[in-house]
């Protein structure tokens, strides 16, 4: 997310046709859609994306020595609602 949130107009353009993003689906979901349908035999998807969070929310920055693996989810990110999605996504992608 913040790597969109910091692209340039013509980066963000770019990616959005790339992802056939819908006029009201957020990116993050895009791109979780899009990892999902990929060929790929495994996908890891960072609960940061799931949840929609930007940089703040960064695990680890590399070349950087501490203050790294210190983010925690808060309770009660994980909603019924993220749940259903990905529960869906698994299910039509046979993850």
């Amino acid at each position: 997310m913040q790597w969109y949130r910091e692209a340039d107009g013509k980066s963000r353009a770019m990616a959005r046709s790339y992802l056939d993003k819908g006029l009201f689906e957020s990116f993050n979901r895009c791109c979780i859609k899009r990892l999902y349908a990929s060929p790929a035999g495994l996908v890891i998807v960072p609960m940061q994306d799931i949840i929609g969070l930007g940089g703040s929310a960064r695990m680890n920055v590399p070349s950087t020595v501490g203050g790294n693996w210190n983010w925690r989810m808060q309770s009660g990110a994980l909603t019924a609602k993220r749940a259903s999605f990905l529960r869906e996504l698994s299910e039509k992608y046979f993850r």
